[in-house]
Order: C-alpha cells, then structure tokens, then sequence
C-alpha cells in the first residue's frame, strides 16, 4: 500500500518540477509605462473648459481603484481633454 501512495506522489511531483520555471522572468524596464499608459488617440466631443488655462498647466495625482470593466482610466483622459495637465 506504501509502495503505491509513493508512486502515486511521484506520478505527480515530478512532473510539476519538470515544468516549473528555474528563474525569473526577464522584466522590460518601462513595464510600469506599458501597464499605465493612456491613449489620447480616440477623442470624444467635448468643450475644453480650461485649454489653455491663464495660470499654466496643473500637476495632478489622479487616483482610482481598478477592476475589470473599470472606466476610470477613460474619465483621466477625458480630464486631459479639457484642462492643461
């Protein structure tokens, strides 16, 4: 019976170390811009309330939660849209 479960635990074992990655995956420097970059590419109508704005641009932190289906990203752009950021 011994004989057996041990079989049955290499049977597998063995097979998920055979396959399992000896290293780290190579990581491209600029993958946080890859993962976080917004396209201005599609433009909605809109009215440019603050373009161009008397007192220069503005330095925003814009901050959302993400989550499948998120909108959040499209609303940052919308507000590059209309104010000099």
């Amino acid at each position: 019976m011994q004989r057996i479960i041990l079989t049955l635990c290499l049977i597998v074992t063995l097979p998920t170390l055979a396959l399992a990655q000896t290293g780290e995956r190579p990581v491209p420097e600029n993958l946080i811009e890859i993962n976080n970059d917004l396209s201005m590419a599609f433009e909605t109508p809109h009215t440019k309330w603050a373009k161009p704005y008397a007192l220069g641009s503005i330095r925003i932190l814009f901050m959302a939660p993400w989550y499948q289906g998120s909108t959040d990203g499209r609303e940052m752009i919308e507000l590059m849209q209309r104010f000099d950021l």
